[in-house]
């Protein structure tokens, strides 16, 4: 047994890999890598290194002390100065680099900043830099006095400099503990959205051992499965066996907030969009710190995928191939079926007219044939939906298995799933018109928490959270959203309690986000406020950027059919905002548009939490 272990030992590589800081949750993907025996199923011996001031992850690979490594968006900006550097997976879908400031300063937003003293941890700190530049802002002494990080977080609180560059998992919370006030300066509200936390290794390592890139890379992702499902264990792991300088409360600290920017329940870990790196390569580009001509070629790290992707490829195919059957179908069922149901009503109304003595039991008829199209619509509906469900839930099979990050698998994927999202719009139009037609709706009044209301709008979009959940200001992505739009619900009231037709204003909440993801500005954010007014009404606002409305364009945005955008050739009736409006009113509140500064169109509810309530109609 003992010489069976030597050998097994002797079999394992050792790899190095270097960390970006000292040892911390931030990294607890590879400590479960280590501790759980991930890395040694695939035959390595993973040599972990933590750093201080001075060290370079992107220096310490490409001179071959560490085969792998962590980066910020500093990776791409050194790709675009030409060095040999490969991105792995991106950890955290949203970058945690921010500058805090203290309340008491009077430091708002990055202007506030002209002759300040700000502290960077290097001259490549490029999510701030853009920010900067984007924002009109220089970085010479006289506007922007830019200094070294001393790495001593007093410096901010003894108020010895003005911002500190700072970590949303780290810094935050020593301000909470010594009862400081602060203010966050996040590039992401200022268009910068980068990755962060990038692991990656050197163009050398993936050409002369391609299969052991492979091998870290998958060993490390499914360690940081691990962690986000067990984040007690590694912070105990932590405690127990690294030099951790951290508590256990602010590890834990750490880790909540970390879910947020990982996002691990709504995207893959280690995803990489390479339309998001385009879009972070141009932004650096648009403030002159790269090359218009600088190409993603051969920095985005792809997979070799064998027959048995190449057979996934084609059962997705298939699929695809059937949803559109399944499409041509649907139109044509229901263009026949509208247009007889149609033209047989019209008949009977002339009859009606021409033999006014058969006039009642015409409107019978009328009616009877009116309600068999509601039956035959209604089913129409439920039988095309199995379908489309059973094909949803076979893409999802799919997207789980090895294999499903292949480019042309994952553009097919996207793919079916925007013909589902169509297809679903399309019975879901045909049946509200149908239904708004035929007869006046009925609600079902009732009092309910705001919380209900939320978290249905969010499970709509495949978001579900725990109970303990903090809302306030709480940022989720629409990843059903063509336009990749960011999710901000502002729910100050989260535990208030509302009135009406939960599920009716679930819809009408729903067609007014969805409507901002289609036609917003791309890679926005769409704002979602919940407010109590005088404790008689509740105001619901969905606001977004987007191309500018006229007047008359916002008196006539809540007709019947209207659409606006047309140049878009998005799918769909033009009846998500009529019906919103016809919601509202069954509520007897009110909805109106407004288009605000900065290209931002708001929509603004105003519901009585009793139905007996009259309220000023103040927006």
């Amino acid at each position: 047994m003992v010489m069976m272990s030597c050998k097994v030992f002797a079999a394992l590589e050792t790899i190095d890999f270097q960390l970006r800081w000292h040892h911390q949750f931030q990294f607890a993907g590879y400590y479960a890598a280590v501790e759980k025996g991930f890395y040694q199923e695939v035959g390595l011996d993973v040599r972990i290194h933590a750093a201080g001031p001075g060290v370079t992850t992107i220096e310490e690979v490409l001179a071959g002390r560490s085969q792998y490594a962590e980066a910020n968006s500093e990776l791409l900006y050194a790709r675009m100065q030409g060095k040999p550097v490969v991105a792995l997976a991106a950890i955290f879908q949203h970058s945690p680099s921010v500058l805090l400031a203290r309340k008491d300063s009077g430091i708002n937003t990055p202007h506030d900043l002209i002759g300040k003293k700000v502290m960077l941890s290097s001259s490549t700190d490029s999510d701030f830099l853009a920010m900067f530049l984007r924002e009109g802002i220089g970085i010479k002494p006289n506007v922007i006095n830019i200094l070294p990080s001393s790495f001593n977080f007093d410096d901010l609180i003894s108020s010895r400099v003005d911002a500190f560059n700072s970590y949303l998992t780290n810094e935050p919370f020593y301000m909470m503990q010594k009862g400081i006030d602060y203010t966050i300066i996040n590039p992401s509200n200022y268009g910068i959205d980068f990755y962060s936390d990038i692991l990656f290794t050197s163009e050398q390592e993936l050409k002369q051992n391609p299969q052991r890139v492979a091998a870290f890379r998958q060993a490390s992702l499914k360690g940081w499965r691990y962690a986000m499902d067990h984040p007690d264990e590694i912070i105990d792991l932590l405690i127990n066996k690294y030099p951790v300088e951290k508590s256990r409360a602010h590890l834990q600290f750490e880790a909540k907030t970390m879910r947020k920017l990982i996002l691990p329940n709504l995207i893959e870990i280690g995803h990489m969009n390479p339309g998001r790196w385009q879009r972070m390569a141009d932004a650096f580009i648009e403030v002159g710190m790269g090359d218009k001509d600088f190409s993603l070629d051969d920095f985005i790290y792809q997979r070799e995928y064998g027959a048995e992707h190449v057979e996934k490829l084609k059962q997705t195919i298939v699929i695809e191939t059937l949803l559109g059957g399944i499409l041509l179908l649907l139109v044509t069922v229901l263009g026949f079926a509208w247009l007889s149901l149609r033209g047989e009503i019209a008949r009977r109304k002339i009859a009606e007219v021409l033999k006014l003595e058969k006039a009642n039991a015409e409107v019978e008829k009328e009616r009877w044939l009116r309600v068999e199209m509601n039956r035959f619509m209604s089913m129409l509906g439920h039988e095309l939906r199995t379908p489309l469900a059973v094909i949803d839930t076979t893409v999802q099979s799919l997207e789980l298995q090895p294999g499903a990050e292949m480019p042309a698998l994952a553009n097919r994927h996207e793919r079916i799933r925007q013909a589902i999202r169509r297809l679903d719009k399309l019975i879901n139009d045909v049946l509200a018109r149908d239904r708004l037609e035929a007869s006046s709706w009925t609600t079902n009044q009732q009092v309910w928490p705001l919380s209900t209301l939320i978290d249905a709008v969010l499970s709509s979009y495949g978001l579900s959270f725990p109970d303990n959940v903090d809302y306030g200001e709480q940022v989720f992505e629409l990843v059903l959203s063509e336009n990749h739009c960011r999710l901000v619900i502002n729910a100050n009231n989260y535990w208030a309690s509302g009135y009406g037709d939960l599920q009716l204003l679930q819809v009408a909440i729903n067609n007014l986000i969805d409507n901002a993801a289609k036609y917003g500005d791309f890679n926005s954010v769409i704002s979602v406020d919940f407010k109590m007014v005088n404790q008689t009404s509740l105001r619901i606002s969905v606001a977004n950027q987007s191309e500018p409305l006229t007047k008359p364009q916002l008196k006539q945005i809540f007709d019947k059919y209207m659409r606006i955008g047309e140049d878009k050739a998005i799918a769909g009736a033009g009846l998500g905002l009529f019906l919103v409006r016809h919601i509202v009113n069954l509520h007897k509140g009110s909805v109106r548009a407004i288009s605000l500064p900065n290209r931002w169109l708001c929509f603004v509810i105003r519901l009585p939490l009793n139905l007996n309530n009259e309220f000023d109609d103040v927006y």
